[in-house]
């Protein structure tokens, strides 16, 4: 294999080109703890992508340190539902869990992420202000 080929070969494996389907980290070096730790970010956008489920320690470091969002919903004594809004290249992502609300209580993870766009939307707000009197 000449230099070229072997330019070629690295181009292929390391750049993702847009709907290719091709993935931005080598696969069957997962199992490797160095290269898994390094590559996270990368190794968890492939994961979503070719639709392979993400382990529920997976999905917290997601939420705990990719997370530019949270939106807390329904409340219970334990738990509030939260859905953490993930950034991986360029793209977002939800991820919905249950955070524990107590040392005791552990988060919990159930779903796996999906893709989410950002839409703003205007709210009308609705005030009562006093109205003036005459005298």
């Amino acid at each position: 294999m000449n230099e070229n080929d072997k330019l070629k070969k690295w181009i292929n494996h390391n750049y993702l080109t847009k709907g290719d389907g091709r993935m931005i980290t080598d696969k069957t070096k997962w199992d490797d703890k160095d290269y898994y730790y390094e590559n996270f970010e990368d190794i968890m956008y492939d994961k979503i992508k070719e639709g392979i489920d993400l382990t529920e320690d997976e999905l917290s470091e997601l939420a705990a340190e990719y997370s530019i969002k949270e939106v807390e919903g329904g409340r219970g004594r334990w738990t509030v539902d939260t859905k953490s809004i993930v950034k991986l290249h360029d793209q977002y992502y939800a991820v919905n869990w249950q955070k524990g609300l107590t040392e005791m209580q552990p988060s919990m993870f159930y779903n796996q992420p999906y893709e989410v766009k950002k839409v703003e939307k205007m709210v009308p707000v609705t005030e009562w202000v006093p109205v003036k009197q005459d005298s």
